[in-house]
């Protein structure tokens, strides 16, 4: 009767677990309310299935135009091709998206700290994160897919019978819904495998050379969007027309999976159908064996010791940062506890790696292909990618920089810089030195050494100074109304406003990555044109700091935007001349510090 009981309050405590670690998905202690992420959550199913419901309904014009042109046939092999740009986006979306859940992947140091006193089986906690997990997958699958499988099956079936439409629905459902179990299943089995070789200790280091790999991986596919997309529409012949190594991608071998249900006799299609379910279940395999030893691991290391301050070169990196990126004591504490954070939270080296990670998808190409036949068509002049490629590190630095500045490491590290009067726009400057440091300075030099072992000081000393002076100009903008200590603000997902930003981010990136690097590749033919670059983009900087600058005084003498209460818990300093007066250090008076300070 014990053993019976015991295994009833076991399944009662893994469903609590379950659900516990499925809400960690959606909620955060850092955000301003608990609803964001969940709401978040149900906006990323609807953008993630949006593309799924437009292709079929936009393409089925085409698919009766070739049945009537053509027939039956000719539109199966005309549909692969949707199919497979279909297939490839879930694996770009899934793949980002599980770059984004990576912290959640894993049982991490705290799950032991909370449950480790608890009368809780190691066994359960492991099984409800593996439960959480498949529920969350499932739940982003089943919603992703549902609309899209059940257009395309239609519409495509509807052109031959109910039996045909009715298998294509599900062939589909399942060969998309496989796609994004796989994709999810790899990374998670990736992740736990490093976790459980190497430890809690060095895996966040091992966890950031991976993430940066997945990024690159997974936009690596967009590149490849178009010879996948023909690969796939290849495959309604014998396959000897095709690339051979694109079959070796996974959105190729789901599509045969799901042709191969469907009903189609190619023994090309019905090879890849079983590399798919093959794939899939390795996948799921290496979990089963990984996942209990890193949970182990991760349990387990609540009794090892916090990681210590850094020793060694990467001390010396971080003092002389500290000191060249700020100026004043409180803006270079503010530099210091925000290059800890960006060392050390997961979620803001997973914004850096995911940021570095597009640039150079971008840049990497643009390296191995287009620079070297720029070079062998024109030696002497400054090649337009040569020129563009430190831009766009820049552009992708800097957006990730913003984005890791904004997000707070812990709320409860604010008293840190509330328990004493600083100036106003101490955060400000910190996270100015942060940008310029980290987002303007490493591309230059990269760019310095690139372009000076090619061209000459002419050539080198005027783009570098258009690109300080845009580097500059960028960074100005993502501070527009920053105010306060970097990494250390609530959050609210919300107020990025992304669905009307997107055009404005969009349009700078065309500025910024192509029509610049255009102008200087220009200008090396008429050196006056550089004048007019450094005019525009002086009067343009010199605008924008100082309307910057008026915003983040308005949202400085506004108040703390969560209702908090900072106090002063400093020794307040005695002068005959006037009372002592009680100080709020998060807001200033203007006679204290101007706006134009």
């Amino acid at each position: 009767m014990s053993g019976v009981s015991g295994r009833v309050a076991e399944t009662v405590q893994l469903r609590a677990l379950c659900r516990a670690f499925l809400a960690r998905f959606f909620e955060s202690e850092n955000t301003a309310g608990r609803g964001d992420l969940r709401d978040s959550f149900f906006w990323i199913i609807a953008a993630l299935a949006t593309p799924g419901l437009l292709l079929p309904i936009y393409q089925q014009f085409h698919w009766n135009d070739v049945a009537n042109r053509f027939g039956l046939d000719a539109v199966a092999a005309y549909a692969l091709f949707d199919k497979t740009i279909y297939l490839t986006w879930t694996f770009v979306a899934i793949g980002f998206l599980s770059a984004v859940v990576w912290p959640a992947l894993l049982l991490e140091r705290r799950d032991g700290w909370i449950l480790g006193s608890l009368p809780v089986r190691a066994r359960s906690v492991i099984l409800g994160k593996l439960g959480a997990l498949a529920a969350y997958i499932g739940l982003i699958s089943a919603g992703m897919h549902a609309g899209s499988s059940l257009l395309f099956g239609s519409l495509l079936g509807s052109l031959v019978d109910w039996p045909a439409m009715l298998r294509g629905i599900l062939a589909h459902f399942v060969a998309s819904f496989g796609m994004s179990v796989f994709i999810f299943t790899a990374v998670t089995a990736l992740a736990s495998t490093a976790l459980a070789l190497v430890g809690p200790r060095h895996f966040p280091r091992v966890s950031t050379v991976l993430q940066l790999v997945l990024v690159g991986v997974v936009a690596s596919a967009l590149l490849l969007l178009p010879a996948l997309a023909a690969t796939g529409r290849g495959l309604a012949g014998d396959g000897t027309n095709i690339t051979r190594w694109m079959l070796s991608a996974p959105p190729i071998w789901f599509l045969a999976l799901g042709e191969t249900l469907s009903g189609t006799n190619n023994p090309v299609m019905n090879e890849l159908a079983w590399n798919a379910i093959a794939s899939l279940l390795v996948t799921i395999s290496i979990i089963g064996a990984t996942f209990p030893v890193a949970g182990f691991r991760a349990i387990r290391s609540v009794s090892d010791p916090l990681g210590a301050a850094p020793r060694g070169l990467t001390r010396v990196l971080s003092h002389l940062s500290t000191r060249v990126f700020s100026r004043t004591s409180p803006s270079q504490g503010a530099v210091q506890f925000a290059l800890a954070t960006l060392g050390r939270v997961n979620g803001h080296r997973l914004v850096m790696t995911m940021a570095v990670g597009l640039g150079l998808v971008v840049v990497v190409p643009a390296v191995l292909v287009w620079i070297p036949s720029d070079m062998a068509a024109h030696p002497t002049r400054p090649s337009l990618t040569l020129l563009a490629a430190p831009l766009v590190l820049t552009y992708f630095a800097q957006a990730g920089l913003r984005i890791a500045l904004a997000l707070p490491s812990t709320l409860s590290a604010r008293w840190l810089f509330s328990s004493a009067p600083t100036p106003m726009f101490y955060g400000r400057e910190a996270a100015r030195g942060l940008l310029l440091g980290l987002g303007v300075a490493p591309p230059m030099l990269a760019a310095a050494i690139a372009w000076s072992a090619m061209w000459g000081p002419a050539v080198v000393i005027p783009n570098l100074i258009v690109m300080a002076v845009a580097g500059w100009l960028l960074a100005e903008i993502h501070l527009w109304g920053f105010v306060g200590p970097p990494c250390a603000q609530p959050l609210a997902p919300g107020a990025a406003n992304l669905q009307a930003r997107w055009p404005a981010y969009f349009v700078g990136l065309l500025l910024f990555c192509v029509q610049l690097p255009y102008l200087e590749s220009r200008a090396a033919a008429s050196p006056r044109i550089f004048v007019w670059i450094l005019a525009i983009l002086g009067i343009a900087l010199a605008v924008v700091r100082h309307a910057g600058q008026q915003a983040a005084w308005v949202n400085a003498v506004t108040g703390d935007p969560q209702g908090l209460l900072m106090l002063d818990l400093s020794a307040p300093q005695r002068s005959a001349a006037r009372p002592p007066q009680t100080h709020y250090p998060h807001v200033v008076g203007p006679e204290e510090n101007p706006p134009n300070a």
